[in-house]
């Protein structure tokens, strides 16, 4: 796909075009980029193959940028080189290129999003990308003539340098952002035959054992429907964290009340931080609202600046912001005063702003660092928390949502399904909140600090450099440039899976992130990456057979 594109680019734009018209024509009306964006999750299959790739086109054709098209082109050969499926199976895929400026990073995100959505459909994706390929050629030899004819920049290009020059005072602002379909971390399912799962963020002391024995007692019970109200779970919960039971709700983890959210809410505009969790974004997509990106910056720890966050919002005036405190997938937080600031410029202005903490339980004073005091004097503020990372229980999905609007909760209950959070999930739940919950996670705390000092140590002497982090994994880069860097297949072909970064925005291939795990699964892996440098050296550009297929399967 990006093959095409990037020879699209080269003297060959009125055979683009007309490849776009051909192909346009099978689904029986022009597609624009809006269409795409606000429909593409109700298409089929091939028509979100045909949109995204009718907007890359136009747009790489509108920017004009001959050294992006290349250096993506260069990136997408040495991919296909070492493993032909990875055109349409690697995630990496159009997230080679160094975010240098705001174009780059356009013609990279623009790249990877047209291609994650399509992730899981590998064989047909590649099917169909080469017989546009096809036609593409066909088609340059009956217009080669025509190539050269001069083209207006248009609307879309000039939205590209409005978001350029944001981009220069460290956000990005966009029209309709990129369906993100991003994988996350822990598929470890099929023939994979992951050993170690380094790719999601869960406690490495596990699921505590009465939490698990509540589950197993709870499946006798599964012949009935769960309560839809969470009577019980609520009950604890709240007692917990001393809020009034009307101000919760419950889902089928965080990411469904992220869903249900923003539904209710249906935000014309929002802000988002980048890098962040990518559910937010997905979420915001399916209901057409239009995103800001604030871009944090590297050489600061993807920090938060207040003031300038708080001028973005005045510039951006969104309905709807997500702020993520400890961070994902850098594990950094928003220090109190900035959190305070930010939060009484949403509330001044009208701003509905969640605030994710589901990696909260991870750090020495989880209350300090904690919105949800302010929940009852702030209808615009929801809080999200999970059990699902401290509590080693991500497969059974649960989280719990926070807010003092109680018609903003009835909203979101009414447009989810009834039994969301199932029986083992509420038992599960419940059990967190037992005695032994605080030591528990005393325990936990020693363990990851220990260890993930451990894992810096490590990933640093070998040459990796690896951001600061307060909870239970680290974001590094790799040392490798973005068209070496294959870490990822290499310690895949070790049984290990880590996750693969290139597909956050703000980020590219060459960063990664892993879970703290206990001290003998830290060793190994630091053990085995001490062979990676020579693998890179002594390697030909080729990955061996046996990476190669592991690869496949990612």
């Amino acid at each position: 796909m990006i093959l095409l594109v990037g020879g699209a680019y080269q003297g060959k734009r009125a055979a683009a075009e007309q490849l776009l018209r051909k192909t346009t024509g099978r689904y029986g009306r022009e597609m624009t980029a809006a269409d795409g964006y606000k429909d593409s999750f109700e298409m089929a299959f091939r028509t979100q193959l045909v949109v995204n790739l009718h907007e890359f086109i136009r747009r790489l054709l509108e920017q004009g940028e001959e050294e992006a098209a290349e250096r993506t082109e260069r990136f997408v050969r040495r991919l296909m080189k070492e493993n032909p499926e990875a055109i349409v199976t690697c995630n990496e895929l159009g997230c080679g290129i160094v975010p240098m400026d705001g174009r780059d990073r356009l013609l990279r995100e623009l790249t990877g999003g047209a291609l994650q959505i399509l992730a899981g459909e590998a064989e047909t994706v590649y099917r169909v990308s080469c017989g546009l390929l096809q036609e593409l050629k066909e088609n340059e030899q009956e217009n080669g003539q025509a190539a050269g004819q001069e083209k207006s920049p248009g609307r879309a290009a000039e939205g590209r340098k409005t978001a350029a020059a944001e981009n220069a005072a460290g956000r990005e602002i966009t029209g309709r952002s990129r369906q993100n379909r991003d994988a996350h971390g822990g598929d470890i399912y099929g023939d994979r035959k992951v050993r170690l799962d380094f790719s999601i963020n869960v406690n490495p002391l596990g699921m505590p054992e009465n939490v698990c024995q509540a589950a197993k007692d709870s499946i006798e019970h599964c012949a009935s429907y769960p309560d839809v109200a969470c009577r019980r779970l609520r009950k604890a919960v709240c007692a917990w964290y001393q809020v009034p039971e009307t101000q919760a709700i419950f889902g089928n983890g965080a990411a469904e009340l992220i869903d249900l959210l923003v539904q209710a809410v249906r935000p014309k505009k929002a802000l988002l931080l980048a890098p962040t969790f990518s559910e937010y974004e997905a979420a915001l997509l399916r209901t057409g609202t239009e995103l800001s990106f604030f871009f944090l910056k590297e050489e600061e720890n993807f920090a938060l600046s207040a003031e300038s966050y708080r001028e973005a919002l005045r510039q951006t005036e969104p309905d709807m912001v997500f702020l993520c405190s400890p961070s994902n997938p850098v594990g950094n937080v928003i220090d109190g005063q900035t959190m305070e600031e930010i939060l009484w410029e949403c509330r001044t202005h009208g701003i509905m702003a969640v605030v994710d903490e589901c990696f909260l339980d991870f750090l020495e004073e989880p209350d300090r660092n904690s919105c949800l005091a302010c929940c009852e004097k702030d209808p615009n503020l929801f809080v999200l928390k999970a059990p699902t990372k401290a509590f080693a229980m991500a497969g059974l999905r649960l989280g719990y949502g926070f807010s003092s609007n109680r018609e903003l909760l009835e909203r979101m209950e009414s447009m989810g399904q009834p039994w969301r959070v199932s029986i083992p999930a509420q038992a599960a739940g419940e059990a967190t909140f037992w005695a032994g919950r605080e030591d528990f996670l005393k325990r936990t705390r020693e363990t990851v600090g220990k260890e993930r000092e451990l894992l810096r140590q490590g990933l640093t002497e070998m040459g990796f450099h690896v951001y600061d982090s307060r909870v239970n994994f680290l974001l590094f880069h790799d040392f490798a440039g973005p068209e070496e860097s294959c870490l990822s297949p290499f310690l895949l072909s070790h049984g290990i899976l880590i996750r693969s970064c290139g597909n956050y925005r703000g980020l590219d291939t060459n960063f990664y992130r892993i879970c703290v795990k206990n001290h003998g699964e830290n060793q190994e892996l630091l053990e085995i990456l001490r062979d990676y440098p020579q693998f890179l050296t002594a390697g030909t550009g080729q990955i061996p057979e046996k990476e190669r297929k592991l690869e496949e399967n990612q």
